[in-house]
């Protein structure tokens, strides 16, 4: 879908359509809005790179290793507290989770963007 949008609008309005489709299949009525911006992001991002790398098989693996993730978290294989905190950082300040989760993701962000980067130096 990105690309058929992109070759019609631009890649820039590709890739907002798809992270918005993305985010409308994934989010449900107990996704928050914490959780609706990190779908949307995470759309963007995956977009991104799935433009430089010219292939879905970068999602597919993100994707599937973040399906699995949640599958063990679902099934307490994995601890899921430090995930599922019900209090916005507004109310606990800057605590543990939210300097974990904030550097996790800053991360994450920073490996799409050199991968990016280095995938389109290949082109």
């Amino acid at each position: 879908m990105q690309k058929i949008v992109a070759r019609r609008h631009g890649i820039q309005i590709g890739i907002t359509v798809a992270a918005l489709v993305f985010w409308f299949a994934h989010f449900n009525h107990e996704s928050g809005p914490v959780r609706g911006f990190l779908l949307f992001g995470g759309g963007l991002l995956m977009g991104y790179l799935a433009y430089q790398a010219r292939s879905i098989v970068p999602l597919v693996i993100a994707h599937t290793a973040s399906d699995i993730y949640t599958g063990l978290m679902s099934r307490n294989i994995i601890d899921s507290s430090y995930v599922l905190v019900p209090k916005l950082v507004r109310d606990t300040g800057l605590d543990a989770h939210f300097i974990t989760w904030s550097v996790v993701t800053i991360v994450c962000v920073g490996v799409v963007i050199i991968a990016g980067a280095k995938l389109q130096a290949l082109r």
